[in-house]
């Protein structure tokens, strides 16, 4: 597997950024994709997120992890209430997620790990949006 490849897209009418990745996921690679997403003219600090990383690894220190928790609490483009559904399928990519969810307890992000895209949806409580167009847009993302 190479450097991260990573797309997403936003449901504005739903609240909801999806995203998937695949490839490495490093630190500042991960951190450059949240920062062109963010100047996206539809995004929004308070669009809940489903992040599809079943098929990318993790090559981030849980420094790294804590930095990033960091900066999505104090960067003010980051900083709003939402929740955040993780799906994974490795020890490699739930460790990290944990380490996340950890490091944004008592914040106004809300993290869940899932291992099913149907659970994670559920969790968010989306309207409007079905199990079915979730699992297309996915597959149009790693498409790209």
């Amino acid at each position: 597997m190479s450097g991260l490849i990573s797309n997403y897209k936003i449901l504005v009418k739903q609240n909801l950024l999806i995203e998937s990745h695949r490839g490495k996921v490093d630190f500042d690679s991960y951190l450059n994709f949240k920062k062109r997403e963010s100047k996206d003219v539809l995004y929004n600090p308070t669009l809940n997120h489903l992040l599809d990383f079943k098929d990318a690894i993790f090559t981030t220190s849980s420094q790294d992890v804590s930095k990033y928790a960091d900066f999505l609490k104090n960067t003010p483009p980051f900083i709003g209430k939402r929740k955040i559904a993780v799906l994974t399928k490795t020890p490699n990519q739930v460790v990290p997620s944990v380490l996340l969810k950890m490091n944004l307890k008592n914040s106004l992000l809300s993290v869940e790990i899932f291992t099913t895209c149907q659970n994670a949806l559920e969790w968010l409580n989306i309207p409007n949006v079905t199990f079915e167009e979730v699992k297309i847009i996915l597959a149009k993302l790693k498409e790209t």
